[in-house]
């Protein structure tokens, strides 16, 4: 669903991004951060939407219909690690979590 964007975007840009960044989201397991971004547009009185790959996208209109159109794009998750074991030597050994 398409909003007009009736008001600028808030001034808490770097406090929204902070609480973002610092939610837990390995891959396969971002469903916290998906609620938070939905409840974060619909807050702000958009209409976000998930589909069923949990990706979250919201459409905002500007107020001049001739500008030209931005597409903003992000991932959600994080890169996942699991220490798998741990050498004779003190080193740990990684593998990847999720895709």
């Amino acid at each position: 669903m398409q909003h007009e964007l009736r008001q600028p975007i808030d001034g808490h840009l770097e406090e929204s991004l902070q609480t973002l960044c610092s939610l837990g989201a390995p891959s396969g397991h971002e469903d916290l951060i998906v609620r938070t971004l939905f409840d974060h547009f619909v807050g702000r009185g958009f209409s976000p939407e998930v589909d069923r790959l949990g990706q979250v996208s919201v459409t905002i209109l500007g107020t001049d219909p001739e500008a030209n159109r931005t597409m903003v794009s992000a991932h959600l998750d994080q890169l996942g690690l699991v220490v798998d074991n741990t050498r004779e030597d003190g080193c740990a050994k990684v593998v990847r979590l999720g895709g």
